[in-house]
């Protein structure tokens, strides 16, 4: 009796991390599209763009704010979202803080120069593989300005729609 109770209780505590891979901002993976259509209505973005997969919310460079997301949906379920940061290395470095903290240090890094039309473009990102999604931090430095993301993605759910690469 003793084994089952305490396998029940094992079950109660893993269940909710289970249910839903990433959470952050009050939007969970899972969550429909029109979930995510009434919250960020409610957050007073510049734009919004409803794609049909995709939902784009941001302010604009002039408003301050610095508020970007960029979510996906599979099925009609949100399976990746990115969310952008106002770019600084002081940014990226209290990030990386806060992700280590949380998800431990066990980290794949990556950083590459490439050429484009609009000059040379570097970036550095750290990615944490967990169990059942990835989260990564990029620091990208564009000719005319910087971008500092947070990328959120479950493992095997529509790689095809974003394009990015499972587990």
């Amino acid at each position: 009796m003793h084994r089952l109770f305490v396998m029940l209780a094992v079950l109660f505590f893993l269940l909710p991390s289970i249910a839903h891979s990433f959470d952050t901002d009050g939007f969970k993976d899972g969550m429909s599209k029109e979930e995510i259509k009434k919250i960020v209505a409610t957050w007073n973005f510049d734009t919004i763009q409803d794609e049909n997969d995709s939902i784009i919310a941001f302010d604009k460079p002039d408003n301050g704010a610095h508020r970007f997301y960029q979510f996906f949906f599979c099925n009609n379920k949100l399976n990746y979202l990115q969310k952008g940061f106002e770019p600084s290395m002081k940014s990226y470095i209290l990030l990386f803080k806060k992700l280590s903290s949380d998800y431990g240090t066990k980290i794949r890094g990556h950083s590459d120069i490439y050429i484009t039309s609009n000059g040379e473009n570097r970036f550095i990102s750290l990615t944490w593989e967990l169990p059942l999604e990835s989260i990564t931090l990029t620091y990208n430095i564009f000719p005319t300005n910087d971008d500092l993301t947070i990328r959120y993605q479950v493992y095997g759910k529509c790689k095809e729609k974003t394009g990015l690469k499972d587990k």
